[in-house]
């Protein structure tokens, strides 16, 4: 069973992605400075791949998205949700729970 969206919702915006924010407070431009890195790095994958190497190189599409109605407009990254990471994150935080009650 997945969580991804079946072939006819695909028309629901953002349906698979996640926004995520860095921990710490970092200057707005370093998450522009990141997406331009990340989309670089997508080129010369897609450049590579044109070659026909045995395995692909595949980078995740990323991009920025503002709040901007929220008084300090906060930016976010946006990237398509990967189910294996999010699967890894569920028994982080059910190992987490067991701990809490030992």
């Amino acid at each position: 069973h997945t969580n991804t969206p079946d072939k006819e919702d695909w028309h629901l915006p953002f349906a698979n992605v996640v926004a995520k924010r860095y921990m710490k407070e970092v200057e707005r431009q370093t998450y522009f400075d990141d997406v331009k890195l990340q989309m670089d790095a997508k080129y010369w994958a897609e450049e590579f791949d044109k070659a026909g190497p045995p395995k692909k190189i595949d980078i995740m599409q990323m991009m920025i998205v503002e709040l901007c109605e929220r008084e300090d407009k906060p930016v976010y990254h946006i990237e398509t949700v990967i189910e294996r990471e999010r699967d890894h994150r569920e028994a982080e935080r059910q190992r987490d729970r067991k701990r809490e009650y030992r």
